[in-house]
């Protein structure tokens, strides 16, 4: 990094919003940094004022209140991805995590900056969408509570302020009739960033019929991709082939991913049914081994 920048270390949140108000569209907030800093070295990003948020008490938290995941912005993936308690509560949440980037990575990178950053090919939006997820969001000014899928609104854009900082995480219980799984397509090499990738989540009745079904899919266009419209129509039904079928056709036809290097956007097109495919059958296997344990 380079240039006339001044950088700021504050030790509270209080004094972290007190400096991004005083220059916000001169000022950049710094967390875990692994995006940040190939994002500055490429000229993709630029600042007067850099606010290093790593020495910010009290945002690092980690717990489970009344079911509720509760992850304080500066929560490291990695922490989240060892604690039990999250594991017990919300397994695919640890799980997809352990195939996120690689060990380095998720021993530095954080949730709020993950969601701040908005990139179309991270996996953890779309657990978190198909979750129902939440961000509280702080200013100077007061605070604010949106929904992980109405933050993300195009590639590396959110709804956030400049004045505005990610301050905690929020995923709801889930119902007890729920399982998930979270499929995550690398095209090139293992180490790769994702192609695509697609949350689900599933509960059956008695009678095999779906109560409930959650999908999101990442890889799709520049936002998480969720269809509820889609999602309660098989409601009732049974999630044989043909209704699985059905409901990837309608991801396929409501997609328009990217071409890059992963994949051009008739290749990305011609997998989703399958990855759809898979991680409605696995998340169907874990309800199913709930219900028998």
């Amino acid at each position: 990094m380079s240039g006339n920048v001044t950088f700021h270390r504050p030790s509270t949140l209080e004094d972290a919003l007190a400096l991004l108000a005083e220059n916000p569209e001169q000022s950049k907030l710094l967390a875990g940094g692994t995006a940040f800093t190939i994002l500055w070295r490429n000229g993709l990003i630029q600042a007067e004022h850099v606010i290093c948020c790593g020495a910010v008490a009290g945002l690092d938290y980690v717990r489970v209140e009344s079911g509720m995941t509760v992850l304080g912005a500066l929560a490291t993936f990695r922490t989240v991805e060892v604690s039990q308690a999250v594991r017990d509560q919300c397994p695919v949440l640890c799980s997809t995590l352990h195939h996120v980037a690689n060990l380095r990575v998720r021993n530095v990178a954080t949730w709020g900056g993950n969601l701040a950053e908005a990139d179309s090919s991270s996996d953890l939006p779309a657990v978190l969408v198909a979750l129902d997820a939440e961000v509280v969001v702080r200013s100077a000014a007061g605070e604010r509570v949106s929904t992980v899928q109405d933050l993300m609104v195009d590639f590396f854009a959110t709804t956030l302020e400049p004045a505005e900082m990610i301050v905690e995480v929020r995923i709801p219980a889930l119902a007890p009739w729920l399982a998930g799984s979270y499929v995550k397509f690398v095209s090139r090499c293992g180490d790769d960033r994702t192609c695509m990738g697609v949350a689900a989540f599933t509960g059956l009745g008695d009678d095999g019929s779906c109560r409930e079904l959650r999908l999101a899919v990442i890889g799709a266009g520049v936002i998480p991709l969720r269809l509820p419209e889609v999602e309660a129509q098989v409601a009732g039904q049974v999630l044989d082939e043909r209704a699985i079928a059905d409901v990837a056709a309608a991801y396929v036809d409501a997609s328009d991913p990217m071409s890059d290097l992963r994949g051009s956007a008739g290749y990305r097109r011609h997998v989703l049914p399958a990855l759809i495919t898979e991680a409605i059958t696995r998340a169907n296997a874990r309800q199913n081994e709930a219900v028998m344990a």
